[in-house]
């Protein structure tokens, strides 16, 4: 079964080693399976600290602004529904093969990364209207806000790293990193952008935009994420079993700590205290605790059979996982590390981001074009939504 997986990613990128990105593999995946209708395994990978995307850590619970809206990239554009009616309002138009987002602090602007247009376009959110399409390079996988809002970072396939002006909405410099990249993070202070590519991280100084000497990670290495502090980053490694701590004061890789099998992506618990681990599995999949203070792994927590992406509620109670092949959502209670009653949502759950008041969980349904809106006092789900296309990629503007 490894075998078929391995066929399947070299089929999808061109073969070793596997410079492509999560959203492109899923897009490549999901599609075959709909082309042929045949129940094929899917091999679908899941960087949950994209900004905005698949389940970043959240800080302590705060009230909602009016009106909160979810912005859901579904491929043909992007969907705005706000969260008091869960009404889809209408497609915006921002490039072809959208697959990211990244909203600005103030919920001012949504900027739309347009996969294979090359292109990023700010969406003002007050009217959702799109403005002139940036162009940042080819097949860009990535894309990322500073916390002061002022400063936007997008990567090309090949590394090449686009900086712009949120002012202006004017690329300010470009520079390149090794390899094809694959996530951009930036620290809690914003002084540091870490760009994930090619099985290694590059810091890069966000005062001077200048790239600091590679540290090196090991391949297939799909997801990261800070402790809420921003002193210590964590990267999945899927091919070597492990995550690496990375300490942001030295840029040194500290221990690879051991997983179960597939480690594809990772959030952490808003007081800082636990990196919950998702471990991709064709058979067996399982979140992992890792205790931040020792860089110890916990017992694996078992969640189904391809669990893809993780987020966990603003009072840190509860992380919710998706199960891929089990149409649902897993709660673990973070007290107890124990698994709930799974939730039903629909085909292909592939992305889940929470609201900042922690009352409702929405969950993407990537084949049928669909959110599923989950009310996490009860963990029960509600109507589906339909946003169409094959929506993957969230983002919250508060």
């Amino acid at each position: 079964m490894e075998s078929q997986l391995r066929e399947l990613l070299e089929d999808a990128v061109g073969g070793p080693p596997y410079r492509i990105t999560v959203a492109a593999v899923r897009r490549r995946v999901a599609r075959r399976r709909a082309k042929e209708a045949v129940a094929a395994v899917a091999l679908v990978a899941v960087v949950p600290a994209l900004t905005g995307a698949l389940g970043m850590p959240f800080g302590p619970v705060r009230a909602e602004r009016t009106p909160p809206t979810i912005y859901v990239v579904n491929g043909n554009g992007v969907v705005p529904v706000p969260i008091a009616t869960d009404k889809p309002g209408k497609l915006i138009k921002a490039g072809q093969g959208t697959d990211g987002i990244a909203i600005t602090p103030d919920g001012s602007t949504a900027y739309v990364l347009a996969y294979t247009s090359g292109t990023v376009t700010p969406v003002a959110t007050a009217t959702n209207t799109p403005g002139k399409p940036i162009k940042v390079g080819a097949h860009p996988p990535a894309i990322a806000i500073t916390p002061n809002g002022q400063t936007l970072y997008t990567v090309s396939r090949w590394g090449r790293v686009t900086v712009i002006d949120t002012a202006t909405n004017k690329p300010v410099r470009q520079f390149r990193v090794p390899h094809t990249a694959v996530q951009i993070t930036i620290t809690p202070d914003g002084t540091t952008a870490y760009i994930l590519s090619g099985g290694v991280v590059t810091p890069v100084d966000t005062a001077t935009n200048q790239a600091g000497k590679p540290i090196q990670v090991g391949g297939g290495t799909y997801g990261m994420a800070f402790t809420p502090d921003g002193k210590t980053l964590y990267v999945a490694n899927g091919y070597g079993d492990t995550v690496i701590p990375i300490s942001t004061a030295t840029n040194k890789a500290g221990k690879p700590i051991p997983m179960q099998n597939d480690p594809i992506g990772l959030a952490i618990t808003p007081d800082g205290t636990t990196a919950y681990v998702v471990n991709w599995n064709i058979s067996a999949g399982a979140v992992v605790p890792v205790n931040t203070a020792t860089n110890k792994a916990g017992k694996p927590i078992q969640v189904g059979k391809q669990p893809q992406a993780i987020a966990i509620t603003p009072n840190g109670a509860t992380a919710y996982v998706t199960d891929y092949a089990a149409k649902g959502v897993t709660p673990i209670s973070t007290a107890t590390n124990k698994p709930g009653q799974p939730i039903k949502t629909g085909t292909d759950p592939i992305a889940i981001v929470i609201t900042p008041s922690g009352k409702t969980a929405y969950v993407a349904n990537f084949l049928p074009g669909t959110l599923t809106p989950i009310n996490t006092a009860t963990n029960t789900p509600g109507q589906p939504i339909k946003v169409g296309g094959n929506p993957e990629v969230m983002a919250i503007a508060r």
